[in-house]
C-alpha cells in the first residue's frame, strides 16, 4: 500500500500546483485583478461616482474601457459590480498617461472635468457612447496624436446629441468635424473652433440657441446646411486674417 500511496499523493499535489498556475496565467485583457471570482477595478471612485485616480500599469493602460457601474467589497475595495454608477472623469483623472492610445466612456459618464485626458501624448481614439453635459477645460490639451472623438467610430468630431452642454472647445489636434457633429444640441451657445479645416453637413444645424462660433483656421469644406435653423446665431468670427 506505501509503495503506491506515495506516488499518488505527489501526482496529486502537482496536479494542484498546475491547476494553480493555469489559473494565475488567465490573460486579462480588462486590465483588471482578478482573485477567484473577484474584479479589482483599478480606480478610485468616491461617494458621487466621479473617478478620482486611475491607477496604470502597462497591461490596463493602452486601450482602456471605463466601467459603467462598480461595486465595493467588504475591505472596501472598488470591484466590478452593479451596485454604483460611474458619472464623472474627474480633474487629471488619465492626465500625463503616455500609454493609452484609446479609450471607451460608457453611456453613464455625463462629465469630463478639468484636464481629464491632459497630456496624453499617445491617445489616438475616444468613443464616447454618453450625453455628456459637461466637459472641462483642457480636458484634451496637449494631446497631438488625439484625431478621434467618436461615438460610431467615423475620422472626426461626433459625439451623441446633447441638451445640456452649452459650450464647447475643439481639442486643437482634431482637424475634422464630421456631417451632423453638433446637429439638434439645443443647449450649445458657443464653440471654439481651431486647426479644422473640414466642417461636414448639417453639422450644427438645428442648434437653437447658439450664438457666437470662433473660428480660427482656414477650412478647406463647409458643409451643406452646416448652420440651419440656427436661428440665435449673431456672430460668426474668423481670426485668420486674409
Amino acid at each position: 500500500m506505501k509503495k503506491i500511496t506515495i506516488p499518488f499523493c505527489i501526482l496529486c499535489l502537482a496536479l494542484l500546483f498546475g491547476l494553480t498556475a493555469c489559473s494565475n496565467n488567465n490573460d486579462n485583457s480588462n486590465g483588471t485583478e482578478n482573485i477567484g471570482q473577484t474584479y479589482y477595478l483599478p480606480y478610485e471612485i468616491d461617494n458621487t461616482g466621479c473617478i478620482k485616480r486611475f491607477y496604470a500599469n502597462e497591461t490596463n493602460s493602452v486601450n482602456i474601457t471605463i466601467p459603467a457601474t462598480y461595486s465595493i467589497d467588504e475591505e472596501g475595495r472598488i470591484i466590478a459590480g452593479k451596485a454604483y454608477e460611474v458619472k464623472t472623469i474627474g480633474n487629471h483623472c488619465f492626465a500625463n498617461n503616455s500609454l493609452i492610445k484609446s479609450v471607451q466612456i460608457p453611456k453613464s459618464i455625463t462629465t469630463i472635468e478639468d484636464y481629464a485626458f491632459y497630456n496624453c501624448a499617445n491617445i489616438s481614439t475616444i468613443n464616447i457612447t454618453s450625453n455628456i453635459v459637461s466637459i472641462g477645460k483642457d480636458a484634451f490639451e496637449l494631446c497631438p496624436k488625439l484625431k478621434t472623438i467618436t461615438n460610431n467610430g467615423k475620422n472626426g468630431l461626433v459625439i451623441d446629441t446633447n441638451n445640456n452642454l452649452t459650450s464647447f472647445i475643439i481639442p486643437r489636434s482634431i482637424t475634422k468635424i464630421e456631417n451632423n457633429s453638433f446637429s439638434n444640441w439645443g443647449a450649445l451657445a458657443t464653440i471654439s473652433i481651431e486647426n479644422i479645416n473640414y466642417i461636414g453637413d448639417n453639422a450644427f444645424s438645428n442648434c437653437q440657441n447658439l450664438y457666437h462660433v470662433s473660428i480660427d483656421s482656414c477650412l478647406s469644406y463647409l458643409g451643406t446646411n452646416a448652420f440651419a435653423n440656427c436661428e440665435e446665431l449673431i456672430s460668426l468670427t474668423n481670426k485668420i486674417s486674409n
